[in-house]
């Protein structure tokens, strides 16, 4: 055994009687290329072969640019802000002990990068020409009542059906054009569930994994305090598609399994015009449903249809 740090002998090991470099013709060829080869030569015609001429006509690859993180909600006391670990945010804002009034009715988080962020839209102008569409259509109403005296609730809803059809697809129409087109799902944990729930949601967010937005209601010391409303926004509710990524990134997460009879999505448009369960519109508060959603043959039918020119305001007002 050599001791550490001698050489060892090359001796015997190759001859020069071996084939290892190749046989005598073979010597000789290569022996002739490597005379006559000229490296002066070759590095001058190098530039006239295709390929390095390809190279150098195309043009460089331009550096991708670093992501600019903006937070909607920096500076605000009730969310996340950028630097801050989801574990700083939920320690400093726990979910479960913060109350109303020492935090506010909400506690937010918003995604910072810029192509996942929501705009408003114009909400006053929303509002106005949306609450005439719910003022006609109860006038329409108040008059089948009084041509139908004693009818049952349910043969006046069956003979509204078409108006009522007609009301949602006008306040959809009207959300496009005035461009209030956000919208949540909705989860309602327990308290002991809503911690995890909550923490993993605003990661989901935060890493542009979910929507542009989710927010968790603080303790405001009422009856239904034992349970709390979370809102995993979107950008708009018209997107299927995107809505429906969403619920799929958010069953991935597995967070909606736990909810046997599914989650709901509402649209923003029915909150600024106060549309709650048990409207006298007869809409439903609730525009999908997970397990319709997750439905194989249902997924088919949620693919947007054409958009029709948006209609303006003025038409609105005009019908």
């Amino acid at each position: 055994m050599s001791e550490e740090g001698d050489m060892v002998s090359g001796d015997d090991w190759v001859s020069d009687d071996s084939s290892f470099y190749g046989g005598e013709l073979e010597q000789e060829r290569l022996e002739e290329l490597s005379e006559e080869f000229n490296s002066r030569e070759y590095w001058a015609m190098h530039g006239k072969l295709v390929n390095t001429i390809a190279a150098k006509a195309r043009p460089p690859t331009p550096p991708i640019p670093p992501v600019k993180l903006h937070n909607p909600y920096e500076g605000r006391a009730d969310s996340w802000q950028l630097g801050e670990s989801i574990t700083d945010f939920t320690k400093r804002l726990p979910p479960v002990t913060s109350r109303i009034g020492d935090v506010g009715p909400w506690i937010q988080v918003a995604n910072p990068y810029p192509e996942r962020q929501d705009k408003s839209g114009r909400i006053g102008e929303f509002k106005e020409a949306g609450e005439e569409l719910l003022r006609k259509f109860r006038e329409t109403k108040s008059r089948v009542e009084a041509d139908n005296p004693g009818k049952a609730r349910g043969t006046i809803a069956r003979k509204l059906a078409s108006d009522r059809e007609s009301l949602k697809e006008q306040i959809k129409e009207l959300a496009r054009s005035t461009g209030v087109l956000s919208g949540k799902w909705m989860f309602f944990p327990s308290l002991e569930k809503l911690p995890r729930l909550w923490r993993l949601i605003a990661e989901g967010v935060t890493e542009n994994r979910l929507g542009t937005a989710a927010k968790v209601a603080t303790d405001d010391g009422g009856p239904d305090a034992a349970a709390r409303l979370i809102c995993v926004h979107t950008k708009d509710f018209t997107d299927t598609d995107d809505v429906l990524r969403i619920l799929e990134e958010l069953v991935k997460m597995g967070l909606v399994e736990e909810h046997s009879r599914g989650i709901y999505y509402k649209c923003d448009a029915y909150t600024w015009l106060d549309i709650y369960r048990d409207n006298e519109y007869g809409l439903p508060a609730s525009i999908y449903w997970s397990k319709e959603m997750l439905d194989p043959s249902k997924k088919a039918q949620l693919k947007p249809q054409p958009q029709k020119k948006q209609a303006t305001l003025d038409a609105f007002r005009q019908n």
